[in-house]
């Protein structure tokens, strides 16, 4: 009998209703099982701002190396965008989720499930 060493994949309408709890320790916890695109990354970090704000920079990190790695047409605008809107993230949080949301759907980048 064959058995796979990777853990089960967590479906997206999971992940979902783990962000929308705010569920961060389910998140964090299942982080390799999950797959979400840059637009729900943003709320997941605005989770660890609010949750484990410890976590933020390597989280904000994380973000910007998958914008480079996955988006076309970027800019170089849009790295001064992304570097003011996680600044902005502790004190104005709507602020800055509005604008790297505001850059996902500019790229085409939406929610993964949706």
């Amino acid at each position: 009998m064959f058995v796979s060493a990777s853990p089960p994949h967590i479906p997206y309408p999971r992940f979902r209703a783990a962000l929308e709890a705010a569920d961060l320790a389910f998140i964090l916890r299942n982080a390799e099982r999950l797959t979400f695109g840059l637009a729900d990354a943003v709320e997941v970090c605005l989770l660890i701002c609010a949750q484990a704000p410890e976590r933020l920079e390597s989280a904000r990190l994380r973000w910007i190396r998958r914008y480079a790695s996955e988006v076309d047409g970027q800019q170089w605008k849009d790295y001064r965008l992304i570097v003011d809107a996680f600044d902005a993230l502790p004190g104005d949080p709507e602020l800055a989720v509005s604008r790297l949301l505001s850059l996902c759907a500019k790229r085409g980048l939406g929610r993964t499930g949706v």
